[in-house]
């Protein structure tokens, strides 16, 4: 697929990722509204939180929890969650009932 960036840029649609890392997720880097996020967080119930992110086919997602928002102590939760286009979704199961922060990664 051809996208038309544009080369003087590294951020054609200047939504904060450059055009290298939208490419890599998937996500559109003409469109600022195309990018690789968390899109929500929702609490089913007292010990489960899922999250739903945007993202893209034929890549695989890795998702981590932290007590801090450090990557110096955090789980990883799940990896190689295949994407699926427009949204991928995960349940933590064993969330407890203190502050968490989440994240998920392209593998």
């Amino acid at each position: 697929m051809v996208y038309m960036t544009n080369p003087l840029s590294s951020d054609s649609d200047n939504d904060g990722l450059n055009d290298a890392d939208e490419l890599a997720a998937g996500t559109n880097p003409n469109d600022p509204a195309s990018t690789f996020r968390v899109a929500s967080i929702r609490f089913d119930v007292l010990s489960a939180v899922t999250l739903q992110w945007v993202g893209s086919t034929n890549r695989t997602y890795r998702v981590n929890r932290s007590v801090t928002p450090s990557r110096n102590n955090y789980t990883t939760l799940t990896n190689g969650v295949r994407g699926v286009w427009p949204t991928n979704t995960f349940t933590d199961a064993r969330a407890t009932n203190q502050t968490h922060f989440y994240w998920v990664e392209l593998e």
